[in-house]
């Protein structure tokens, strides 16, 4: 899920509701994305566990403003670098590469308008 800032508070107002528990808030500040100052405060990742559900989270940078239709996508972990690759490239096919793959991230939207991430780990 991707917020326009609001990450935060949205992830300890759904850890309330469905009793869940936050394991994760990391700034941009301390991620390796270099942004300007106003944004270093948002939020990088997130992860908000509610039962055996795992829910990713980031709010949105100026460069990459949050719509609807932009504000979901679909975060994969793999254990193999050359699977990563290999599902990257055939998602890329017919669609749009927004990240390019590096050692742990990649980003990509679907021939039917879908986001992936796809990362290591």
């Amino acid at each position: 899920l991707v917020f326009p800032g609001t990450c935060q508070d949205a992830f300890s107002y759904y850890a309330t509701v469905f009793g869940g528990t936050i394991t994760k808030l990391q700034s941009y500040e301390e991620s390796p994305i270099e942004v300007e100052e106003p944004s270093k405060d948002r939020i990088f990742d997130a992860e908000l566990i509610i039962g055996s559900v795992k829910i990713k989270a980031s709010d949105d940078l100026p460069n990459y403003p949050v719509k609807s239709g932009n504000n979901f996508s679909l975060f994969i972990a793999f254990d193999d670098h050359k699977e990563r690759e290999k599902v990257f490239n055939r998602l890329a096919e017919e669609g749009n590469i927004l990240f390019s793959l590096d050692e742990n991230f990649g980003m990509v939207k679907d021939k039917f308008g879908f986001q992936w991430m796809l990362v290591i780990g």
